[in-house]
């Protein structure tokens, strides 16, 4: 093989290490965070489907990874 060719295949590899890192990172971060989500949910919950309830512990998880701001309310 060709230097250029060596070159095409390996940098083609690595970006789909980093791109495969990174949704399995996503994938991790969101299934960590769903359990979170549902604290304190109520057993009726148990009956939507995954991706409702997938739905409904996004926002909580996004919530909880807002720094709170130095200005107080009031």
């Amino acid at each position: 093989m060709k230097n250029a060719t060596v070159r095409y295949a390996r940098n083609g590899a690595l970006a789909s290490l980093g791109l495969y890192f990174i949704v399995v990172t996503v994938v991790l971060a969101i299934s960590f965070g769903y359990e979170r989500g549902r604290v304190g949910a109520s057993p009726v919950d148990a009956s939507m489907s995954f991706y409702q309830q997938l739905s409904q512990s996004l926002p909580v998880l996004l919530a909880s990874q807002k720094k709170p701001s130095g200005r107080t309310q009031g």
